[in-house]
């Protein structure tokens, strides 16, 4: 049974969201640069080629498991995952350029 004082309900737009271009900021601003993207659950290394309102579109992907130390030149594990893939904005926690990339870059 409703009440009423029971809130009503909204439909969502149901818009693609428009890909942001280099702004100078946030995770748009590497665009085209290869950088590590330290998420909640992993890192991600690779080069960002698109940021929508959602998520990073990063090509040549690597999952890093293990980084080693940060001055080291090479991850001491990281494995590709993919040409093109699809970072959550909202899981990313810290990015930026990283000294070290992947072994065989």
């Amino acid at each position: 049974m409703a009440t009423k004082n029971a809130p009503k309900t909204t439909k969502l737009a149901k818009k693609a969201p428009k890909a942001v271009k280099s702004t100078g900021v946030g995770v748009a601003r590497y665009i085209g640069q290869p950088i590590i993207l330290k998420c909640m659950n992993y890192f991600y290394y690779g080069t960002v080629v698109e940021v929508d309102a959602f998520c990073a579109v990063i090509e040549d992907c690597y999952a890093v498991f293990e980084t080693g130390a940060f001055d080291d030149p090479n991850f001491k594990d990281a494995q590709r995952v993919g040409d093109r893939f699809n970072v959550a904005l909202q899981s990313i926690e810290a990015f930026g350029p990283s000294k070290s990339v992947p072994k065989g870059k």
